[in-house]
């Protein structure tokens, strides 16, 4: 009996260490229903996960290394901020002025960047909408499913996705590789919206695979366009409403 109990022990307290080992392994602290918030100005070594709570970091904060994740729950990212991926699945994701993050991601939430931001990865959400505050860099791709993106003279080293969202690139904004609108085998209500606004370019190919309304600036540069006929405008904006 005695020997039965000690087995039964050591095998319980295996079974306890193993989460354990595994947060020390993942570098991460990790919480269930609770909130996660990281003081203005403090210096971390790694990230945290929850499962239903919000995840604040405040300003001038800085992650060394590690992720953070929630499920149920909005990302608000304070103005110079230095920190790895963030990602949610029901929430938003918010990024404050000069920060420079890893990817960030989403399912039902938009993902909204201020001036200066500096996204070291991409930019994921499938029903909300990206936006990119003035002077932001995105070194990797932006998708999104059913929502628009909206970049306001900024710099996409990547490429633009979208299936029933439109897209605005606004004063300048520059993307390296391709846009891209993909079809849906779901009943179209309407046809997507693309602006190409002035002095904007697009250096690889725009490639549509269903039907959208396209509109480039006479001031705008862009590689080859599959899929659809351009329609050229000079003034500030498109000659028909937009939206």
């Amino acid at each position: 009996m005695i020997s039965r109990l000690r087995s039964f022990r050591t095998t319980l307290w295996a079974v306890i260490a193993l989460p354990v080992l595994f947060i020390v392994g993942c570098n991460m602290n990790v919480g269930v229903n609770s909130n996660i918030k990281i003081a203005a100005g403090a210096k971390v070594t790694q990230g945290s996960s929850t499962v239903n709570g919000n995840i604040d970091i405040g300003d001038s904060a800085a992650v060394s290394q590690g992720n953070f994740r929630t499920v149920n729950g909005n990302i608000r990212i304070g103005s110079s901020v230095t920190m790895q991926d963030a990602e949610t699945v029901n929430g938003y994701v918010k990024v404050g002025e000069a920060s420079v993050t890893g990817s960030l991601s989403t399912v039902n939430g938009d993902i909204t960047l201020a001036d200066g931001v500096v996204v070291n990865g991409s930019l994921r959400t499938v029903n909300g909408e990206v936006e990119t505050g003035a002077k932001s860099v995105v070194k990797g791709d932006i998708t999104t499913v059913n929502g628009t993106i909206t970049l306001d003279s900024s710099t996409v080293e990547g490429g633009l996705k979208n299936v029933n969202g439109g897209m605005e690139l606004k004063n300048g904004t520059v993307v390296n590789g391709d846009l891209i609108v993909e079809d849906t085998t779901k009943p179209k209500t309407h046809d997507p919206i693309i602006i190409i606004g002035p002095d904007c370019e697009v250096k690889g190919s725009l490639i549509f695979k269903r039907k959208v309304v396209l509109y480039v600036h006479d001031s705008a540069k862009v590689g080859p366009i599959e899929g659809a006929e351009p329609i050229a405008y000079s003034e500030d904006e498109p000659p028909e409403n937009a939206e």
